[in-house]
């Protein structure tokens, strides 16, 4: 993580220098005096969601962490969810106040539609804050990976029970089929 500088006001020189019209060198020294406020300022950390693998045509909850790294408490916070047509809900979470180096989790109850193909979709946080009367926002994104139906099944495979149950079938019957054979014979 950056260092954020100090609260303050800073001196910059500069100088510009420039050819006129009859070959003339110029020099012009100024200075800009910038003044360096304390914010707030966001991290979004790992976007989880409930079920793990989304599909279309599914209710899911994200959670999604909002960390305050900046130098300044943030008062009010208000995180709206920016997506693609395709998932629906509630897009809006009220956190409150966020001190620095605090975390909150903003949650979405979502519906993936059933006409959303299976991709990676880039969505937006916009984070909304007050600083005593002044209200200021930031943009922050994410990707939310939408699988196929037939990928979602992957970490169980629907299919492994009815052939797990098959091969112990097989199998017990070959060991039965071996201990009668060797008991006549």
């Amino acid at each position: 993580m950056e260092s954020l500088p100090e609260e303050g006001s800073y001196t910059l020189p500069i100088t510009i220098e420039y050819i006129g019209e009859d070959a003339h060198k110029f020099s012009l020294k100024k200075s800009i005096t910038l003044k360096i406020s304390p914010q707030a300022d966001f991290l979004v950390g790992e976007v989880t969601t409930e079920p793990a693998v989304i599909t279309r045509g599914k209710t899911f909850r994200m959670n999604v962490p909002v960390k305050n790294i900046g130098n300044k408490n943030a008062e009010s916070v208000k995180v709206i969810l920016k997506t693609k047509s395709y998932f629906t809900g509630a897009k809006t979470d009220y956190l409150g106040d966020i001190e620095i180096g605090s975390e909150k989790i903003a949650t979405f109850e979502l519906e993936a539609d059933r006409d959303t193909i299976p991709d990676n979709y880039e969505n937006d946080l916009k984070i909304i804050w007050t600083d005593g009367d002044e209200r200021l926002e930031t943009i922050k994104s994410f990707r939310l990976v939408v699988a196929s139906k037939e990928r979602a099944g992957e970490g169980l495979n629907e299919g492994f029970i009815p052939l797990a149950g098959i091969g112990f079938l097989v199998a017990s019957l070959t060991g039965a089929f071996i201990y009668f054979k060797k008991k006549k014979g």
